[in-house]
């Protein structure tokens, strides 16, 4: 009851709807194509229409307008979310083939977990410095870098040991990298283990997760803060579980957490921005907004 999440205190702020073309309630496949694109599409689908055809990224507008790029999570590098702004796939779960298009699309930093669909793979050849661990990471100055952590999805914050580095930790450096490009620079971050905390209706994590994820924010904010040229926009693909909190004080006692599913609901999420242009997201009411204006802002 003291502090406010660092997101929340972003002066301009939204509401948007998450539908898929296909459900009601979405996927991250669908939804973040709808962040990367602009456009609506199938659950399951990848930056591509609902009759396949390969659909224009923000993060591919920016390296053809010569602006530095990166993605960090802390689930697979080829997950539905990050896939979305590098790799066009009818199938969420063709992850091999998501592997092989990220090293393709020229993204100068992809950072998180999934060494396991590299394994067939030559990074080297695409011109990637491959890093494994925090000291690795720690010791890159410059150069494409894929920081591969972990075989399958990075560790919950509650769990993980210093060979990992924290979404934060990987944030500030992504920063760091992309930073020195005199064009500027797109970077999407994906707190992505709140999603897998929240299906397993587990509060504890769920917390620890989105406070790391506040974190990474920080550290955007940090970056940004007495710039005239860096926006940061904060929101989420979908909302998972249905969390909802009933009573409480906040001297403590009267909690009561409940959980409505294990799964996604059809429920609005926030956008929150900062920076230039900052104040049009007052406007949105559906994903496909911030696509759009994500694609506009790189032009």
């Amino acid at each position: 009851g003291e502090e406010d999440l660092v997101l929340t205190r972003l002066p301009y702020k939204s509401l948007v709807s998450t539908h898929s073309s296909s459900n009601y309630v979405t996927d991250s496949a669908a939804s973040a194509t709808a962040l990367a694109t602009g456009f609506k599409t199938r659950n399951g689908m990848v930056s591509v229409t609902a009759a396949g055809e390969s659909l224009f990224t923000v993060l591919e507008d920016a390296e053809e307008a010569g602006k530095a790029t990166g993605i960090v999570t802390t689930t697979r590098v080829t997950h539905a979310t990050p896939a979305c702004f590098v790799a066009h796939v009818n199938n969420r779960d063709m992850e091999t083939v998501i592997a092989a298009q990220l090293l393709a699309s020229g993204v100068d930093v992809a950072l998180g977990g999934g060494s396991t669909y590299f394994s067939d793979l030559s990074p080297e050849d695409e011109g990637y410095t491959v890093v494994y661990d925090s000291t690795e990471l720690d010791n890159i100055e410059s150069g494409k870098v894929l920081g591969l952590f972990s075989s399958g999805y990075m560790s919950y914050e509650s769990e993980r040991s210093d060979i990992e580095p924290s979404l934060s930790e990987m944030t500030a450096k992504s920063l760091e990298l992309l930073s020195s490009d005199p064009d500027g620079f797109f970077l999407m971050v994906e707190g992505g283990r709140i999603d897998h905390a929240s299906h397993d209706n587990h509060f504890d994590n769920t917390i620890a997760e989105t406070l790391e994820f506040d974190l990474a924010v920080l550290e955007a904010l940090e970056y940004a803060s007495g710039r005239n040229d860096t926006l940061i926009l904060v929101t989420a693909d979908h909302e998972t579980g249905g969390l909802s909190i009933v009573g409480g004080y906040q001297s403590g006692g009267g909690l009561q957490i409940d959980w409505v599913t294990d799964n996604h609901v059809g429920s609005m999420v926030p956008v929150y921005a900062y920076g230039p242009m900052a104040s049009e997201v007052i406007t949105f009411d559906d994903n496909t907004d911030i696509g759009a204006f994500l694609l506009s802002v790189i032009e």
